[in-house]
């Protein structure tokens, strides 16, 4: 158990420090708290100087390019627009400084909720001044006003069928978390009873605050198998299948990691170090009753944790892992990384 003091001056910062969603709390607080969080401490970040930034993010981009994420993976394209501001210089305040993290070698997602402040900011500047925002405008503020962020945290949910009183459906939850990882949760689930989600006519339900909060803790750090009790302990909610997917870690020559536990991260860290480049992972685990088999295509991990009782519904866990890396190094990932896909184009 690790007790921080926290002094909330900046909520939207604040909230990062804790493994559970205290946004009520925070919002709320005018003077010093102390909340006892049961997260491990943050790895250390790098703050890389301006010339070390440009070749890092375009590095950066081009593997995101290159992995091609599908729908069950956060969209490359926020990713890709943060990463694009994160090295423009804004108006009068010098060079960008880009703060990464160690653990998963990707820009933390502090800065990006600096970014999203800022957007909201100069949207209600434009807004009140009857100005139009776009995206191919040469000035700073009114270009982010027109851009797509990725969220910090944001839950949607899609109308899939009905079933005489039974209706499925698809809620899916985006998140970066706090050392800068973006993830996507998306479940499938019916209810049968209670009261329903409320539907528009677009098949968009609203999804109920509970809920919302228990994906995003899923997300974050619990084990896939969590879902389930998280979800069906009201409202008639049965979930069927869970899938996580996400965009790192990033192993690259410009930003020192620590030593990962394990031979395959080890062998892999010191291949970036020795030859350059870097290696994006591309992670996918599933676990349902639609799953025909375990099975673990991730040298640098382990099937999600299941319980009994979800054994005996015969809900079944998958794990794979793509590697994506710069062209020189491919050869040398397929030999380390076997059985796992790997591409540099």
């Amino acid at each position: 158990m690790l007790q921080l003091t926290v002094r909330v001056t900046r909520p939207t910062e604040a909230v990062f420090l804790q493994r559970r969603p205290l946004a009520a709390l925070l919002s709320r607080a005018e003077r010093e708290e102390t909340v006892r969080l049961n997260v491990a401490p943050l790895q250390p970040t790098v703050k890389l100087s301006p010339d070390e930034a440009a070749p890092y993010l375009a590095q950066v981009a081009e593997l995101v390019t290159v992995a091609r994420p599908g729908a069950l993976f956060p969209p490359p394209k926020p990713m890709q627009e943060l990463l694009a501001f994160l090295g423009r210089p804004r108006p009068r305040a010098g060079p960008p400084v880009v703060e990464v993290h160690r653990a998963s070698g990707l820009p933390v997602a502090r800065m990006l909720s600096r970014l999203l402040a800022h957007q909201v900011a100069v949207r209600e500047f434009l807004a009140s001044h009857r100005a139009k925002a776009t995206r191919a405008s040469v000035s700073y503020h009114v270009a982010l006003a027109a851009t797509a962020l990725p969220p910090v945290s944001h839950t949607t949910a899609r109308l899939m069928g009905r079933e005489g009183r039974r209706t499925r459906l698809q809620v899916v939850h985006d998140a970066v978390l706090p050392d800068g990882t973006p993830r996507r949760l998306t479940v499938q689930l019916t209810q049968a009873q209670g009261r329903p989600f409320p539907v528009d006519r677009r098949d968009q339900a609203e999804v109920p605050e509970s809920i919302a909060r228990a994906l995003a803790d899923v997300a974050a750090n619990a084990e896939l198998g969590e879902v389930w009790p998280a979800l069906e302990h009201s409202d008639g909610v049965v979930v069927h299948e869970v899938e996580r997917g996400q965009l790192g870690p990033l192993v690259s020559s410009h930003v020192a990691g620590p030593e990962a536990p394990g031979a395959f991260a080890e062998a892999l860290g010191a291949l970036v170090r020795a030859a350059g480049g870097a290696v994006l992972s591309l992670v996918l685990e599933r676990a349902g009753e639609s799953v025909r088999a375990a099975s673990c295509v991730d040298p640098w991990g382990r099937l999600p944790a299941l319980s009994e009782a979800l054994a005996a519904r015969r809900v079944i866990a998958f794990r794979e892992r793509r590697l994506l890396c710069t062209p020189g190094l491919e050869d040398a990932v397929k030999a380390l990384a076997k059985g796992c896909i790997v591409r540099a184009r």
